[in-house]
């Protein structure tokens, strides 16, 4: 692997911990600061939700987990195809919470497949589409 592989899958690997970072702490201009101007943030599976521009992603994000008394976001298994200035991640997540108008718990997991691209020679986010696998609330 070249020299220019390895940062940028650092640099990929780094955006990816940001985000979650960010959302765990409710960083919402960090968070946003993982997403290019004109990105795309969605959820598949049934849930159909989805918000266009860097800062509708941060105002949609934040207004989800405000609903929470606590929440963590955990990534694993990250696996990153490079191609050029261009890139695409599978990240595994694991989501925990507690409502806090419910009181009840939250424990998510499920994959996102991102399009990340170098600009200006910045890596961020192109879109990020979330896939639960599993969702529990009952708890």
């Amino acid at each position: 692997m070249d020299l220019q592989a390895l940062s940028d899958r650092i640099a990929i690997r780094d955006v990816i911990d940001r985000y979650s970072d960010a959302a765990t702490r409710r960083d919402w201009p960090n968070l946003g600061a993982t997403f290019h101007d004109d990105a795309v943030w969605s959820v598949g599976g049934g849930v159909n939700l989805e918000f266009r521009s860097r800062e509708n992603i941060e105002a949609g994000l934040r207004a989800a987990v405000s609903k929470f008394e606590f929440f963590v976001q955990m990534t694993h298994s990250v696996v990153i195809e490079l191609d050029g200035p261009r890139a695409r991640a599978r990240t595994l997540l694991n989501e925990m919470g507690r409502n806090s108008a419910q009181k009840t718990g939250l424990f998510l997991l499920g994959f996102y497949e991102d399009v990340l691209s170098r600009r200006e020679g910045r890596w961020a986010f192109d879109s990020r589409r979330f896939e639960p696998i599993y969702n529990d609330t009952g708890w």
